[in-house]
């Protein structure tokens, strides 16, 4: 689906574009900012109280009336928006020792029109907030060349940093990544729309507001909760598209990431799930895309009824295929040693809704855009069995389609 030009703050994600929104929720910096079309108000607050307004705002929200109701097995009305990776840290109760300081911790929208599947749906007498364009919609070509955080060489020693880590019995596995950086005047929606058509990703997803976007081509799902059902898909093992896939089936060392992923996800919805109820309903199956083969295994629970939004992002955000295992110590390990923080990479973007069903996908393959700056990182799973020189290479060949459509 081709994605047409709004001038509000909209979100897309799993088929819906939802623009127009009546409400705004902004964490940052320790304060929770509310845009509302009448008023507006800060709260300061802890991440986890943060979570919880979040929460409990969703089930104050009462079904609105539509201009034409949409079906009752898609999105009914409620938040879009997206978690950034360093909220995570603060959830984990981390240390952030920094963060891009134009990134929120989250960024949440409650539209009053929105496009299911290329039909649309107005909410009746809901106000919406004014017109708020972005300034990167004015751009039109590339201007600068890509500029990573780290050299090569300078990888390798991160690398060996994470070696040490891994022999002290620390951590079992290290997601590493580096970060790439340019200018760009090209149309976010140009972006999303070459992405979307060139590498189509179960997962990818936009966010665009008036300072900054969110342009996703992710493959990877942290989860999905239908009523009280909930299912989680960690991707560990990439391989280039022109090899053979079963050359990833065969990798112990794949196999042993995946493995403890699969592990540290089950012990995550074990927090929240009724006991005895999680089970790996796949394990290790190939997903292709148009330059990657991937790994991936399913995860399912039951949820006790009532299961909050807050109950089950705490346990499962950040994802632990974007961290590693144990994904407490490892977070720490990964904002230490890498130069940058990550900002929305790795974190969240999806949506919750009314019925108490919501999904997020895992922000990796993601762009970030300011204006003309962008930026967007790219790592891979580090055990004790990782080559230097093939972990380089495989988060070049994750970062390709992103270079190709900018």
């Amino acid at each position: 689906m081709k994605l047409n030009f709004h001038p509000t703050p909209y979100a897309h994600y799993k088929g819906i574009t939802g623009s127009k929104p009546s409400v705004i929720l902004e964490y940052k910096n320790g304060l929770l900012s509310l845009l509302h079309a009448e008023q507006s108000f800060e709260l300061a607050l802890k991440p986890n109280q943060a979570l919880e307004f979040v929460s409990n705002f969703i089930n104050t929200l009462e079904k609105p009336e539509f201009d034409v109701p949409p079906p009752k097995s898609h999105f009914q009305y409620g938040l879009m928006g997206f978690f950034s990776f360093e909220f995570g840290l603060k959830l984990l109760n981390l240390e952030v020792k920094q963060e891009n300081p134009n990134c929120p911790d989250f960024y949440l929208i409650l539209p009053t029109e929105f496009n299911i599947n290329d039909k649309n749906y107005k909410v009746i007498n809901e106000k919406a907030l004014a017109d708020t364009p972005n300034p990167s919609l004015l751009n039109q070509k590339l201007t600068d060349k890509l500029k990573s955080n780290l050299t090569k060489k300078q990888y390798e020693k991160k690398l060996q940093k994470v070696r040490e880590h891994l022999e002290k019995g620390e951590t079992y596995q290290v997601n590493l990544a580096q970060e790439f950086t340019t200018s760009s005047k090209k149309l976010t929606q140009d972006i999303y729309n070459e992405l979307h058509q060139n590498n189509p990703s179960p997962h990818d997803g936009l966010l665009h507001t008036a300072n900054f976007s969110v342009i996703s081509n992710s493959p990877e799902c942290l989860y999905v909760k239908t009523q009280n059902q909930i299912s989680t898909f960690p991707i560990k093992g990439t391989l280039k598209k022109s090899e053979d896939p079963q050359i990833l089936l065969d990798s112990k060392k794949d196999q042993a990431e995946l493995e403890m992923i699969v592990d540290l996800e089950r012990n995550d919805l074990g927090k929240i799930a009724i006991p005895g109820s999680v089970k790996v309903s796949k394990h290790r199956y190939i997903e292709s895309y148009t330059n990657v083969h991937h790994t991936i295994s399913q995860i399912d629970a039951e949820l006790p009824k009532n299961t909050s939004f807050k109950e089950v992002f705490e346990a499962l955000f950040p994802g632990g295929s974007v961290t590693g295992c144990p994904k407490i110590r490892t977070s720490q390990i990964i904002h230490n040693l890498e130069p940058t923080p990550r900002g929305c990479y790795c974190g969240s973007l999806g949506y919750i809704d009314i019925n108490g069903n919501s999904q997020f996908n895992i922000l990796i393959r993601t762009i970030w855009m300011e204006g003309e700056k962008v930026s967007f990182h790219s790592g891979g799973g580090i055990t004790i069995q990782s080559d230097p020189l093939s972990e380089y290479d495989e988060t070049l060949i994750k970062a390709e389609n992103l270079k190709k459509a900018l």
